[in-house]
């Protein structure tokens, strides 16, 4: 079969390495679920910096007031516009949207430079049929590359070496379009439990030619396994909170939701 997208995405990617199953319910029979609310608030977050680099490209320097705003209308205009599971009430992940927000306006904005802002990126992939795309949050005038995480804790280091793959791919495909890129790359976590205290994590990465042959192998099993059709169910902790449980399980209760945290909020 084909790509049901006509490419594949670090975040393709990904959920096949999780559950071949989860895939094929979320990319090729496309069954619809709501938006957990995690989910939610890191998509409205990165609304908020592409709104916000961009505006810096632009010349001009948003204030706190301008920034929070931008928050406020985009998350009402998202959780309006799609069904949303919220595990926590709509007024608390709002308060610890903005927590972010400031916490990004008054810590993190000022270290970062913008050159590139949601850089949409394409290439095939070197010795197999397979098209690679990838969308990076912020390159800056150095030409390094930032992507932003929302968690609500701190990412350890072994969430950092399963996250590498998604730099890799970021490299090959800057490269691929532009030339070699910098060095430097770096996942820009902002977390909090609660949003009464959030805090940040800037973890460099490093991911260049040596990785490539990894990558080649990863995106290769992957590719073979969706052209052969192979969507086996993968079961262990993730199913107790994954989003397809109910059409893949059965309404069967939810467990070990501690481990939800594990999983990227957004990518």
């Amino acid at each position: 079969m084909d790509f049901p997208r006509g490419h594949l995405s670090y975040s393709q990617i990904r959920t096949y390495l999780i559950c071949p199953r989860k895939y094929q319910y979320a990319y090729i029979e496309q069954v619809p679920v709501p938006l957990n609310d995690k989910l939610l608030l890191g998509t409205v977050f990165h609304s908020v910096l592409e709104w916000y680099f961009t505006a810096r490209l632009a010349g001009s320097m948003p204030g706190l007031d301008e920034t929070d705003a931008c928050f406020a209308d985009s998350f009402q205009r998202l959780r309006g516009a799609q069904a949303v599971r919220w595990d926590d009430s709509p007024e608390r992940v709002s308060r610890r949207g903005h927590a972010f927000v400031q916490h990004f306006f008054h810590e993190l904005a000022p270290r970062f430079d913008p050159l590139m802002v949601e850089k949409e990126l394409t290439a095939p992939l070197d010795n197999q049929p397979v098209e690679l795309r990838g969308v990076i949050d912020l390159v800056e005038k150095d030409l390094s590359i930032t992507d932003f995480k929302t968690a609500t804790a701190r990412w350890s280091a072994n969430r950092v070496r399963h996250a590498q793959l998604q730099m890799q791919i970021y490299n090959y495909l800057f490269e691929k379009n532009f030339g070699n890129a910098n060095s430097q790359q770096r996942f820009c976590v902002v977390y909090s439990r609660r949003g009464q205290s959030v805090h940040s994590q800037l973890l460099e990465v490093a991911a260049g030619s040596d990785d490539r042959e990894h990558l080649f192998q990863v995106i290769g099993y992957v590719a073979d396994g969706i052209q052969a059709e192979r969507f086996p169910r993968n079961e262990g902790f993730r199913c107790g909170f994954c989003e397809y449980r109910d059409v893949c399980l059965g309404a069967t209760p939810c467990k070990r939701r501690k481990h939800e945290e594990e999983v990227d909020e957004i990518s």
